[in-house]
């Protein structure tokens, strides 16, 4: 269950997500693909399209409820684009 209580996140949405990334965002495997939450839900993240990409279950894990910048830096990843823009529409969304 939501921890905020937003979740908006339709079944049509989840399967745009899914054919919108075919691979991990972060290392580009397609192998073991799962649903992250680009702003895990015990940091004040939503369930919610702008707020969903999908991540291979190891990048899932391992980013777990961490800053998705953060992680990214310490995995020597480069931010994936559509989050970087996902978190701009969010941002423009709440003001």
């Amino acid at each position: 269950m939501e921890k905020n209580g937003i979740d908006t996140l339709t079944k049509k949405e989840l399967i745009i997500i899914q054919k919108r990334d075919k691979k991990c965002v972060y290392c580009g495997s397609d192998k073991n693909l799962t649903f992250d939450h680009i702003i895990p839900l015990n940091n004040r993240g939503d369930n919610s399209f702008l707020n969903g990409v999908m991540a291979c279950i190891n990048c899932n894990s391992s980013k777990g409820n961490k800053n998705v910048f953060e992680w990214c830096k310490s995995k020597n990843y480069r931010v994936p684009e559509i989050i970087i823009n996902n978190l701009k529409k969010r941002e423009r969304k709440h003001f």
